[in-house]
């Protein structure tokens, strides 16, 4: 399979949120946080820009964060693939301006348009560094995005009693690991199409961005829902397993595990 592996454009939008809904059907960590799994589509894995916006907007669930309280109560509602997907396509189009976006095609193929595999990175932000402006307005935009869109389609299954312990938990991971001045390369999602994994289209969309950041010096970090198989393929690339992060509640003690995971610069991939 020749892979070639080029920038996100709007025309790729559909394609790539496509990847994601595909990918993680079964995504452990979806599972978790969506209301009557048995009855949707569940989708993504990796998404947050939760660090680079004080809107807290997050991109890991593929919702919008609850625009209330965490502690209100709100009865569940069924997962809405609709609203999953249009809430998808409003990163897209603000990761093609404000993060590292990609998508991976077969050119040699008989459907060379077709989209095999899309990664969403976020660039490295060092801690003291104030917030760009423009990064500042987009968030803005994107929030102003979500708030018309939770107002049409509701919540959309997002149960957020358990989102809430996710951001907490994960906070507390990136507080204890983080300590880079110079910001981290985060891989918050990467997808490949079933029919399509397993022949080196995921491997293509990190190391698009793992060449990058030795070349600028920069560490790179992303958190996986699944230890087997990703954590060992995510090795194979040169992370490292650096800590657990277990999501639980009171409804359902055993929860979950998300595995973070740091590649240092320059740390070479295994073959």
């Amino acid at each position: 399979m020749a892979i070639e592996v080029t920038r996100m454009t709007v025309e790729d939008i559909d394609g790539a949120v496509d990847t994601v809904q595909q990918a993680f059907k079964e995504d452990p960590y979806s599972k978790w946080i969506y209301n009557e799994p048995s009855q949707r589509i569940r989708s993504t894995y990796f998404l947050c820009f939760h660090h680079y916006s004080t809107l807290h907007l997050s991109l890991y669930t593929s919702d919008s964060p609850p625009l209330f309280h965490p502690q209100t109560h709100h009865p569940p509602s069924q997962f809405n693939p609709t609203r999953n997907r249009y809430s998808l396509s409003l990163r897209c189009h603000w990761g093609i301006q404000h993060g590292l976006f990609y998508v991976a095609r077969d050119p040699s193929s008989a459907t060379p348009s077709k989209i095999l595999g899309s990664a969403m990175w976020l660039a490295p932000s060092s801690p003291s560094a104030p917030q760009p402006w423009s990064l500042y307005l987009a968030s803005w935009r994107l929030w102003l995005g979500q708030v018309y869109m939770n107002l049409y389609y509701g919540r959309g299954g997002l149960n957020t009693t358990r989102y809430w312990i996710w951001k907490d938990r994960q906070a507390e991971a990136q507080a204890a690991i983080w300590d880079s001045e110079v910001g981290y390369y985060f891989c918050n999602i990467v997808t490949v199409l079933p029919e399509a994994q397993g022949k080196g289209v995921g491997r293509a969309l990190m190391e698009e961005v793992l060449r990058k950041a030795d070349e600028e010096g920069v560490p790179c970090y992303l958190e996986s829902s699944r230890y087997e198989p990703n954590v060992p393929i995510y090795e194979r690339m040169g992370f490292m397993l650096v800590r657990e992060m277990r999501c639980s509640d009171e409804v359902e003690e055993e929860g979950i595990m998300l595995y973070c995971m740091v590649r240092d610069v320059g740390r070479k991939a295994k073959s």
